[in-house]
């Protein structure tokens, strides 16, 4: 009789632990890689390239329309080379760190850094970017009755 049981739930289980173990194929491009696609898109500039940055970006949160967003990054230095300095990648999230140079007005060139947001589209399996920065504490929120530089606190 407890063979007979075994039998019959032995399918039961295995269906069990598959479906709990069910792993999915990682995307083909690093969060790294469209990091450093987006910037070439953005400094190579143009309708047609800037449209192909456009659709490195998550619209999960957020849908910015594609020519306020081509206004945006076309604002940006031409040729401005990015450097991936680090990344971390948590599940569904991943921060990329990167440098650039960027002209001062005193002459000369400086290196700043900022973090790149990018969420894992899982409909298309691809890493977008959070251009909108609605996947952060990062937000405008962040500083409600904060001084923020020399300007007032921004009211409650």
């Amino acid at each position: 009789m407890s063979r007979l049981c075994l039998f019959c739930l032995a399918p039961f289980l295995l269906l069990a632990v598959t479906a709990c173990t069910e792993t999915r194929t990682p995307p083909v491009e690093t969060p790294e890689q469209v990091v450093e696609r987006f910037y070439a898109y953005v400094a190579e500039g143009g309708g047609t390239t800037l449209g192909e940055a456009y659709r490195l970006v998550s619209s999960k949160h957020y849908k910015l329309d594609e020519e306020i967003f081509k206004n945006l990054v076309s604002r940006y230095p031409k040729n401005m080379g990015v450097r991936v300095v680090s990344s971390d990648v948590k599940d569904v999230t991943a921060v990329v760190t990167i440098e650039y140079d960027l002209e001062s007005s005193f002459g000369g060139t400086f290196t700043t850094q900022t973090d790149v947001y990018l969420e894992l589209d899982e409909e298309e399996n691809a890493w977008k970017i959070d251009f909108t920065g609605e996947s952060t504490d990062e937000g405008p929120e962040k500083y409600v009755g904060q001084k923020v530089g020399g300007a007032p606190a921004i009211p409650r």
